[in-house]
């Protein structure tokens, strides 16, 4: 004998529980995702390995699918969702440790230069420079209160050279800064800070060079001025730093880095040390005591090795500075 059983069904209760439960679970995994996109907003941490998988989690497609796997994972038991969020925290707190003991330095002296004495590049709020078209090429100068922008026409190896200021006297320290908010011009441009400028072929540079594969890297040179010929310079390295990712990188802790870059230059009174946004990329110290006189400065390398005067293309290169500012302990 057969017997039909009747389909059971759900108590409205029940049915109550099952969507609040849902609904939690929805919750939660929403709240994971949402730290994770936290995560990738906060500064980065110098690491190749590091970097490169930031870097594949900002491709479009792998963005969607990582979104949706960890949406699904969360979503599947409470424990997932709570072991993804005390990671992605503790991920979170080592970001947050690693940028506040790098920039340490950095804002450390910025904060205590304020109580130094600042010099002034002009005592107009604004105002437009340009020079006579020279051999060198032609080159604008326009600032208002503290920005410049220096605008650099020549088909030669050249530096512009923006208000050289005084920093101080011999072995006194000094604070040179500025954000670079604008570069226009050929990969081969820079726009630097000068320092240890003793004319207008010999002097100092810090500067961010532009790579091929759109990477930054820091360097310092020695610039001195090719005797063989009145036009040219050759460079001597002092120092470089190859891993810049925080350069023209957004972040929620300091949005401006997503549009400008900060340079420095600290003189102790015996060692330089040099910074990209607050954070220190190399020091160190210069035996032949160069002269205590600083620029925000444009340069072009011009026509190739070899080639004459008049047989290159003139290079453009605009640089937009602002916040720039010197400080000298007196």
């Amino acid at each position: 004998m057969s017997v039909r059983q009747r389909p059971t069904e759900q108590s409205p209760h029940r049915t109550d529980e099952l969507r609040q439960d849902l609904a939690l679970k929805l919750f939660s995994a929403l709240l994971v995702l949402i730290m994770a996109a936290l995560l990738l907003m906060l500064p980065p941490i110098v690491n190749d390995q590091l970097e490169a998988a930031v870097d594949l989690l900002r491709q479009p497609v792998a963005e969607v699918v990582a979104a949706a796997a960890l949406l699904a994972f969360a979503a599947w038991r409470y424990r997932y969702a709570l072991g993804i969020a005390l990671v992605l925290l503790l991920l979170g707190a080592a970001q947050m440790t690693y940028f506040i003991a790098t920039t340490a330095d950095g804002r450390g002296i910025t904060s205590q230069a304020k109580a130094w004495r600042e010099v002034r590049a002009t005592t107009t709020e604004s105002g437009r420079r340009e020079n006579e078209p020279n051999e060198n090429g032609r080159a604008y100068l326009e600032w208002s209160g503290s920005a410049v922008t220096l605008r650099l026409r020549s088909e030669r190896g050249t530096t512009q050279q923006g208000f050289n200021l005084a920093a101080g006297n011999p072995g006194r320290p000094y604070l040179f800064s500025a954000r670079l908010t604008g570069w226009d011009g050929r990969l081969t441009s820079s726009c630097p800070l000068l320092f240890g400028i003793e004319s207008i072929r010999s002097y100092y540079t810090f500067r961010l060079e532009r790579q091929a594969d759109h990477s930054h890297q820091a360097a310092a040179y020695r610039i001195l001025p090719i005797t063989e010929q009145k036009w040219g310079f050759r460079a001597a390295t002092l120092d470089q730093a190859d891993d810049l990712p925080y350069v023209w990188h957004w972040n929620i802790i300091r949005q401006w880095e997503g549009s400008e870059v900060k340079l420095a230059i600290y003189f102790d009174g015996t060692e330089y040390h040099f910074f990209v946004n607050d954070r220190q990329v190399f020091h160190r110290r210069i035996d032949d005591s160069p002269p205590q006189r600083v620029a925000v400065g444009a340069t072009t390398l011009g026509v190739e090795a070899g080639d004459p005067p008049g047989h290159g293309e003139p290079e453009d290169v605009i640089c937009h500075f602002s916040h720039v500012e010197l400080r000298v302990q007196d």
